[in-house]
């Protein structure tokens, strides 16, 4: 009956994460207009790298509603005040860190260490995860010798055709905050096809 109704509707519009007006007939005929209002937390981006291009994205993602995480092992490029619109902060090794913290696949995941010895474990602890975006800092040589060495470690192609990179959309911009801007645009656009 409506009732069903009402709550498939309802259903549909917290998985598309979107408020909208319905129709509902009730069984004597006649029709109510429903409002259903969507409110869910912020959407999570983690961050892993610490570094400039980090910090610029963090800020522009908080800007946006994102709820910001910022993670790196090196405690040095990991200090507070380079990251003052971070929602969380967090200090470990990329394994530890995705255990930790879990990406959904709400959760939009940027590795932007630039060192192999931290991206492979982020990009690996990514992968499996469910986040619907792994974008990877990089030029073309850099995404080709980050795929190598996944598919020596045994990772199957579909799981590295996951990775997005050279990491954002191709905005000709060569400043932090230009890629940052780049990057949330690329995560923006897909979260909403």
């Amino acid at each position: 009956g409506s009732s069903d109704a009402l709550r498939d509707a309802a259903a549909d519009a917290l998985a598309c994460g979107e408020s909208r007006c319905i129709a509902l007939v009730a069984p004597d005929g006649t029709t109510s207009e429903i409002f259903l209002e969507v409110i869910t937390p912020p959407q999570r981006l983690l961050v892993y790298g610490a570094t400039e291009i980090g910090a610029a994205l963090i800020a522009l993602a908080h800007v946006v509603g994102y709820h910001t995480i910022v993670a790196d092992a090196r405690p040095a490029f990991l200090v507070a005040e380079r990251f003052p619109a971070a929602d969380e902060i967090v200090r470990g090794w990329p394994g530890d860190v995705f255990a930790r913290l879990a990406p959904d696949r709400c959760t939009p995941v940027c590795v932007l260490t630039h060192d192999p010895k931290l991206d492979d474990p982020a990009l690996r602890a990514a992968l499996a995860s469910p986040a619907p975006y792994i974008g990877l800092l990089g030029s073309r040589k850099t995404q080709a010798a980050a795929r190598t060495r996944l598919r020596a470690e045994g990772m199957d192609e579909a799981s590295i055709a996951r990775i997005r990179g050279p990491v954002g959309l191709d905005l000709r911009g060569r400043r932090a905050s230009e890629i940052a801007l780049a990057i949330l645009a690329e995560i923006v656009a897909l979260r909403h096809g």
